[in-house]
Formats: structure tokens, C-alpha cells, sequence
């Protein structure tokens, strides 16, 4: 839009200092130059801000760590003793970086008592295996596995 009324600006001043059957006096072709400079300043501007705010745009996100799909969370290795063994029910884990207070604990508690998980842990531990085997690098990382695998994985815990 700016390169239109640019253009168009400079499109008239030339029009102007060509088809006038004005004299063309001393002041008549400053201010048609002044009109050309300011017109060209602008444009420049226009140009240099549109630039470097695009520029400075960072269009280029990282991926998460971690699974990013149901078939990436399904090519994770859990370790048998940590799926559900009954189809339907859940064993649900809660990987910190720090120790929970009981506050958190109570609040997780109350918010996975769904009658449906039957178990319930908690690790804090960064140094276990788990954390390198589930490809845990986000805390806090919540897990619910049915008998077959990942059934849920979020570390979005508000």
C-alpha cells in the first residue's frame, strides 16, 4: 500500500512539473523538489521499519521436547511395571525436577481422583531412568498409562 502511494506521489509531481504551462520559476521547482525529497524520505522509512520488524520477527520455533504425536508417544519404551494391567484403568505419574509440596500433591490428587486410576505416582528424581526412558525434559510432566501404553502425556499444569 505505501509502495502504491509512493509511487502515485511521485507519478503526480512529475505530472505536475511537466504538463504545468506555468513558468517554471525558481520557487515552482524547489517545491516540487522539497515534494520529491519528503516523498522519497518517507518511502525510505516506510521501507527501513517494514524491514527490520520483519526481520526481527522470530518465525522460527523449536520443537518441544518430547513426543510430539500419538505415534511418537506410542514409540516410547515404558517399562512393564509401570502399565496398568486391567484395559480401561490407569496408572498415572507426576515427574517434578523438586520435591512437591503437599499442597501440589492434594491438588493433583483431587484433580486425577477420577475412579479410574489405580495408582498414582510421584517422582522427583531427575537422575532415575525413567526420566531418560519416557524422555522426560519438562517439569512438571504428567503420564497416564493405560495397559498397553501412553495413554496421556502433558506438561501443560496450570
Amino acid at each position: 500500500m505505501a509502495v502504491f502511494f509512493f509511487t502515485f506521489g511521485i507519478y503526480a509531481t512529475f505530472w505536475e512539473a511537466n504538463s504545468s504551462r506555468q513558468a517554471d520559476t525558481p520557487e515552482r521547482m524547489i517545491t516540487l523538489h522539497k515534494r520529491l525529497i519528503t516523498l522519497t524520505a518517507a518511502y525510505l522509512t516506510f521501507l527501513v521499519l517494514t524491514l527490520t520488524g520483519c526481520a526481527s520477527i522470530n518465525t522460527h520455533r523449536e520443537p518441544e521436547p518430547g513426543p510430539q504425536t500419538l505415534e511418537q508417544a506410542d514409540s516410547v519404551q515404558v517399562p512393564e511395571r509401570l502399565l496398568s494391567q486391567a484395559p480401561g484403568r490407569y496408572h498415572v505419574y507426576v515427574f517434578l525436577n523438586k520435591p512437591a509440596t503437599e499442597k501440589y500433591r492434594t491438588e493433583m490428587n483431587h484433580i486425577l481422583d477420577t475412579g479410574r486410576v489405580d495408582e498414582l505416582g510421584w517422582f522427583e528424581n531427575t537422575q532415575l531412568d525413567y526420566y531418560q526412558q519416557l524422555n522426560i525434559q519438562e517439569y512438571p510432566t504428567i503420564i497416564a498409562l493405560d495397559n498397553k501404553g501412553v495413554a496421556l502425556r502433558t506438561s501443560d499444569v496450570a
